[in-house]
């Protein structure tokens, strides 16, 4: 088992639940801009965007020195208010501007209120600050998750296992398709790029700005004890893996109840012949099967053994990968009842058994060491 230092014991639950605050709004904000903000008119999505900042601020703000402060943000909250009651962008605009004007000078002001030019410099203060403050808020959640990093890591790996096995099932459930073909769309249009740019922009902003706002600056905390085994895998991200793996199966299940282990090729009026449902997705299933198994012996040998967890993980993705291979074998049947036996699906038919067999026996292997 790898050894951890949980960082959180050093720090104060307050601060931390102040921190989780923060990181919470910037997230909310930056997903909602994002979402509802980026290519599309002044609205409402404005005012609730800005009346989110001001909240978040005047509820983070709890130090009072500054007299600027709660009034600056109640002005920036009311002239956010009109942005959803008028439709005409030249009056929209200036009051977004000023919205934005009215909630820098309560990111600006110290303890001392601003003079007359340092409010015109406002702006660019507060961009600086929020700025400065994001990057020491990052800069602490990196050192605080380090006794995190080990689900990180399991999170990297299963990642692109996850990404390959919903490849390799998207050529055998339709609605798996759809949602790959939705996202190659997504990915390979410019609204992505500039999603991405607005989710950052308006996170980190919001970030400096409710870190700004903190009352407590949080200690820094001590460096997490290195673990004495040099393993880049552990046994926390082997459950991680096997548990994203077992869940993509799941989902893939409940999409394919209906004719899962059905011949929709033999219904009237389905759209799909019988050639097509034999061959829809079987190659890629039996291979997904084939690679969950390398996937379970590959992370015992690499991890020092899997764990209680990880063995039942383990095993739900191996009966996972049985049903996967009744599936493939109901419809190589109704294939052959139809067509015939060939040298070529005589061997489609064994190398089937022999998975199965050999998937079996590592079910039951899981029950000690994997040999």
């Amino acid at each position: 088992m790898q050894s951890t230092f949980s960082l959180a014991e050093s720090v104060p639950g307050r601060t931390l639940r102040q921190a989780r605050s923060a990181w919470l709004v910037a997230l909310t904000a930056g997903l909602g801009a994002a979402l509802f903000v980026y290519d599309a008119p002044i609205g409402l999505n404005w005012t609730l965007l800005l009346w989110l900042l001001a909240g978040a601020a005047a509820l983070l703000d709890e130090r009072g020195r500054a007299s600027l402060r709660r009034p600056a943000l109640a002005a920036s909250a009311a002239l956010a208010l009109p942005l959803s009651l008028s439709g005409d962008p030249v009056l929209q605009l200036p009051l977004a501007l000023a919205s934005l004007w009215c909630g820098s000078i309560a990111l600006a002001t110290t303890a001392r209120p601003l003079p007359g030019a340092g409010l015109l410099l406002a702006p660019a203060r507060a961009c600086a600050t929020a700025l400065a403050e994001c990057a020491r808020r990052a800069a602490e959640a990196s050192r605080l998750a380090g006794s995190a990093a080990p689900t990180v890591r399991g999170l990297v790996v299963a990642l692109p296992v996850v990404a390959l096995f919903w490849l390799l099932l998207a050529s055998a459930d339709p609605t798996f398709d759809a949602w790959r073909r939705a996202g190659v769309a997504w990915l390979a249009s410019w609204s992505f790029a500039g999603q991405t740019g607005v989710f950052l922009t308006v996170a980190a902003f919001a970030l400096g700005v409710c870190g700004t706002m903190l009352r407590e600056t949080p200690p820094a905390p001590a460096r997490a004890a290195r673990s004495a085994s040099a393993r880049f895998l552990g046994q926390v991200e082997a459950q991680v893996v096997l548990a994203a793996v077992v869940a993509l199966l799941a989902l893939y299940f409940a999409l394919q109840l209906s004719y899962l282990f059905g011949n929709p090729g033999a219904r009237g009026g389905s759209g799909v012949t019988l050639a097509d449902a034999v061959h829809r997705g079987f190659r890629e299933l039996t291979l997904v099967a084939t690679l969950s198994g390398a996937l379970t012996v590959t992370l015992d040998r690499h991890t020092g053994g899997l764990p209680a967890r990880a063995r039942l993980l383990a095993a739900l993705l191996l009966a996972g990968c049985l049903l996967l291979l009744d599936s493939s074998w109901v419809r190589l049947v109704a294939y052959d009842a139809g067509y015939g036996y060939t040298r070529l699906r005589l061997y489609v038919a064994a190398y089937m058994v022999v998975a199965a067999v050999a998937l079996l026996c590592l079910a039951l292997e899981l029950r000690a060491a994997i040999d």
